[in-house]
């Protein structure tokens, strides 16, 4: 699950040059997706580690995209509050 959120780090940094609105409206299908896929599975009569890991991979992975910018944000709107903004920010993601 760390490579999943390592992954969706570098696809934020790869694709910095398009707008932040627009990352975080794709991140959010892609989460969208990890759920339908998640769902999908539940109706399986054998469920499998790999029907768990899957969609939480996914949804992960669309975190790691999300999480930066939301972060940096926070960061912009109370620069003099950072650890509060750090703290609270982490508690949210959690």
């Amino acid at each position: 699950m760390g490579l999943a959120f390592f992954l969706g780090n570098m696809s934020n940094r790869f694709s910095i040059n398009t707008d932040q609105h627009r990352r975080i409206q794709a991140a959010f299908f892609v989460m969208f997706i990890g759920v339908a896929i998640g769902l999908y599975f539940l109706n399986q009569p054998l469920l499998k580690r790999f029907h768990i890991v899957l969609p939480t991979f996914i949804v992960i992975l669309a975190s790691g995209t999300i999480f930066p910018n939301c972060y940096g944000s926070a960061l912009q709107q109370f620069p003099n509050f950072s650890g509060t903004v750090s703290s609270v920010m982490t508690m949210v993601f959690v």
